[in-house]
């Protein structure tokens, strides 16, 4: 599966394709009976899909610019709670051709409690993370099974 760059607008002008290249696949493994996935971006899509085959934990690289900062502060919670799994998410700090990025990777629980965040600076996240609170959150709130590809 190919996956492309999502752009975005910045004062100079830059945009994901001067700065990085497309992901060639995304990654479904299982380790320890917990289904763990890494994508590219936070496409909903795609975090759907993947909960639906049983993915219990997301782990997202990405690099969003300082300007969306907020968005992907949301995007992160919001991806955890309608897939009702755990996200780790690394985002990128530092400057590149004149763009700041945000950072402030996390690490999100299904509920969409963070767990741990670090400020915009390089550093290292660690939290216990529980699979039962997936289970728990699908059972008490089971709105994967009201999912429709069709429409």
């Amino acid at each position: 599966m190919r996956i492309a760059l999502a752009q975005f607008d910045v004062k100079s002008g830059e945009t994901n394709s001067n700065l990085a290249t497309a992901s060639e696949y995304v990654t479904l493994a299982s380790r320890q009976g917990a289904k763990l996935v890494v994508l590219p971006e936070l496409w909903s899509e795609l975090f759907r899909k993947y909960a639906l085959k049983g993915a219990r934990l997301v782990i997202l690289c990405a690099q969003w610019p300082a300007l969306r900062l907020e968005h992907w502060r949301t995007l992160v919670r919001a991806r955890a709670i309608e897939n009702q799994f755990f996200v780790v998410a690394c985002n990128r700090t530092g400057w590149s051709q004149g763009t700041r990025f945000g950072g402030h990777s996390m690490i999100v629980d299904p509920w969409g409690n963070v767990l741990g965040e670090e400020s915009g600076r390089p550093a290292l996240i660690t939290a216990d993370i529980d699979f039962q609170a997936v289970d728990e959150s699908r059972s008490r709130i089971p709105s994967l099974n009201d999912s429709r590809s069709s429409v």
